[in-house]
């Protein structure tokens, strides 16, 4: 039965591709493949690697599904159309281990395939430009994402039938923007994403309340606190009722509320929410959490408005290790991090 289910998925992928232009070679090759034992081989290599995959054991499904692309190229070559689903299911495998510059490679390669046998506005060809910004996205290079992005965005509207897909590549435009400072811009991929979301899925659905918080981190990067917070409060309350005061997504509406809280001169109500996602994420994700370090940073800098520098250093001391540990001494976030505390000792030096 696992065999069958593995083989069915490769007939489906390549199956997906079967209007593309193929050579007689091509043709031929996929004609000896099916059915032979690298077939039943890739089948098997495939449906493990997924069961691997959804018990959340990517490193153990990492081999399998090099293998199995291993397989598939030799059967059909290195530029068939019908390789780049097994190209992005290895590079989100990857991406899962953290191993971006591989994931980068691949999604390369899959979109040169997919433009070159499909189209530049072809549907498929826009889920490999949206995987290949994600790449740059994770590397912290927003700029090459950037473009990659747009287009992806115009492919998905003007195909029927996509307003989903859309959506999603708004949201994930809109975040590049944001990462760039470009705030003009996101605010109306942000609105219209908003009014999607309720019109789709309801005012009390997780969907709308992400929306809601996105919005919320938006107007108060523009210095508009006063608009974010009934955006963030209403944001809270949704995840609160969805899934729970303790969960880590919980914990991220916290974090934005409490950064308008400190936006506004609130600090107590900025402290003790602070401190709820902190402990939120360190019991639900862990101390070295990427996530978690960012409740942490939150935490110090409310501690350095406060003047309460002996209680912000710790903390930013720590967010430092754990960053170049976790993230590596080039990660954009270390830089970063190494500016915070070097304000913070400046204030403290700068003491009466």
């Amino acid at each position: 039965m696992r065999t069958f289910f593995g083989a069915v998925l490769l007939i489906v992928a390549a199956a997906s591709f079967a209007q593309s232009p193929m050579s007689e070679a091509q043709s031929a090759a996929r004609a000896a493949l099916f059915g032979s034992p690298a077939f039943t081989q890739i089948g098997i290599l495939e449906t493990t690697a997924r069961e691997y995959s959804v018990a959340g054991n990517h490193a153990a499904a990492l081999p399998l599904r090099e293998k199995s692309l291993a397989l598939l190229e030799e059967a059909l070559g290195k530029d068939d159309i019908a390789i780049t689903p097994m190209l992005l299911n290895l590079a989100r495998n990857l991406a899962f281990l953290g191993q971006f510059d591989r994931t980068l490679i691949l999604h390369t390669r899959a979109l040169e395939i997919r433009e070159k046998v499909l189209g530049p506005e072809h549907l498929d060809t826009a889920e490999a430009l949206n995987d290949l910004g994600m790449s740059y996205w994770a590397l912290g290079q927003h700029e090459k994402a950037l473009p990659l992005q747009i287009r992806t965005l115009a492919i998905y509207e003007k195909l029927p039938g996509q307003e989903g897909m859309a959506a999603s590549a708004r949201k994930y435009l809109a975040a590049t923007y944001s990462a760039l400072a470009q705030y003009d811009k996101v605010l109306p991929l942000q609105l219209q994403l908003l009014s999607f979301m309720e019109k789709v899925y309801g005012i009390e659905h997780r969907s709308t309340g992400e929306a809601l918080n996105d919005l919320a981190i938006t107007y108060l990067a523009l210095d508009q606190p006063g608009q974010a917070l009934p955006l963030s409060q209403r944001a809270l309350e949704i995840s609160q009722n969805v899934l729970g005061g303790n969960h880590p997504d919980t914990a991220s509406n916290l974090d934005t509320l409490s950064r308008i809280y400190k936006a506004s001169g609130f600090y107590d109500e900025a402290l003790k929410v602070q401190q709820r996602a902190l402990d939120i994420k360190e019991n639900g994700l862990g101390p070295e959490h990427r996530d978690t370090l960012l409740s942490l940073n939150n935490l110090a800098l409310i501690y350095r408005d406060l003047a309460l520098y002996d209680m912000a250093i710790p903390l930013q001391q720590r967010v430092i290790l754990l960053t170049e540990k976790n993230l590596g001494l080039n990660h954009p976030s270390v830089p970063v991090s190494l500016s915070n505390i070097a304000i913070t000792y400046q204030s403290l030096l700068s003491l009466p």
